[in-house]
Formats: C-alpha cells, structure tokens, sequence
C-alpha cells in the first residue's frame, strides 16, 4: 500500500521522459538557400515541396520548431522562405537561435 501512495508523485516524471525532441530547422549555404531538417537537407527552391511534406510530418507530433541561427553568406531571402516553410507546416510555436553577442551592457540570462 507504500508504493502505490507514490504513485501519483511519480507519473509527472514518467511523462517527461517520453517528450521528443523539438524538430530543429539549420538554414546554410554559400549563395544558396539550404534547409536541413531531422537529418535530411533540401535545396530551396527546387526541393521546397519535399521539404514542405517533411515538415508537415513534424509539425503532426511537435507544436513547437527551432530555427537555427541566420547564415551570413546564403542567398537573399533564404531565411524568410526557411521561416515561412515551418509556419507553412502548422508549427504553433517557433523558436529562433542567434550567434549575435549580447550588446554591451546587456543583461544575460
């Protein structure tokens, strides 16, 4: 009769541990708009609809999406088309990467 007074302490825990991963979203590419998503990478614009099905696909188990960080040397509009991709899939939630250093004086954390 112990044990199973523990048991409804213990099931929160049991659901954390079965939570995926978020899907992460890379955008890359010198002069070229490549977006990589759970191991696989897509050229855009050829390959946008392969990359649209992908992302559906994720979007059907994760509400939420990362997008890494803004590549400094891929085409104009890479990113916004990166962007609009997992909007596109029916993510609720999108959350962005940056490398930018904090500007002096900025509080972290």
């Amino acid at each position: 009769m112990k044990h199973l007074a523990a048991a409804p302490l213990l099931a929160p825990l049991a659901a954390c541990a079965t939570t995926p991963a978020l899907p992460y979203v890379a955008v890359a590419g010198d002069n070229e708009c490549i977006v990589s998503v759970a191991g696989a990478s897509y050229a855009l614009p050829g390959q946008a609809p392969a990359l649209a099905a992908r992302l559906a696909g994720l979007a059907r188990r994760s509400s939420t999406a990362l997008i890494g960080p803004r590549p400094a040397l891929a085409r104009p509009g890479c990113w916004d088309e990166a962007v609009a991709a997992v909007q596109a899939a029916g993510f609720s939630r999108i959350g962005f990467f940056s490398d930018d250093p904090a500007p002096p004086g900025a509080r972290e954390g």
